[in-house]
This record gives structure tokens, C-alpha cells and sequence, in this order.
């Protein structure tokens, strides 16, 4: 009995993980702009829009939405959190800093 008490507290907290992500990946694609862009493509840096095409490549910016959320949950699970855009250093390292 105790054992699938513990099998449900286990599989209700992942799909509340599941869907925290999910709401909180939707969230961020329905904001106005692109971060990516917002970053380089400040004058300031004198970027090409070829170099741009690549920031956006390497982002990953340019696949379509369901690959990036497949990929983006992929590499959460795996503790790859990515790179921030505004920071420029990994997610992880931002995390562990504080």
C-alpha cells in the first residue's frame, strides 16, 4: 500500500514538472520579440545579418517550435539548461553561482 502511495506522489510531482515546463516554454514563445535578435542586433555591435543567421542557428531560433520544445525538454532532463542569451554563459553556471 505504502508503495503505491509513494508511485503516485512520484508520478503526480512529474507531471507537475511536466507541465510547469511546458507552460513556462509556451509562455516564453508568445512574448513579443525574439531574444536572439533583441541581443544582436543591437548597431552597437555592427553584426552582419549573416553572423545573426548563425547566432540564430546556433540557438537553435530557426527550427520549428515542436523541435525546440522536444529538444529543450530532452536537454532539461539531462541537466543541460542551455546558454542564457542575455548572459552569455550556461544556465547551469548561473544557477550554481548564488
Amino acid at each position: 500500500m505504502m508503495q503505491r502511495s509513494l508511485l503516485r506522489r512520484v508520478g503526480q510531482s512529474a507531471l507537475v514538472l511536466w507541465a510547469a515546463f511546458t507552460l513556462s516554454f509556451l509562455l516564453l514563445q508568445v512574448l513579443p520579440g525574439d531574444a536572439v535578435l533583441i541581443k544582436f542586433q543591437n548597431p552597437d555591435l555592427g553584426l552582419s545579418p549573416d553572423q545573426i543567421a548563425e547566432m540564430r542557428l546556433a540557438y537553435g531560433a530557426d527550427n520549428p517550435l515542436w523541435q525546440q520544445y522536444l529538444h529543450t525538454f530532452w536537454a532539461m532532463l539531462h541537466g543541460d539548461f542551455g546558454y542564457s542569451v542575455q548572459a552569455g554563459v550556461a544556465v547551469s553556471d548561473l544557477l550554481t553561482s548564488n
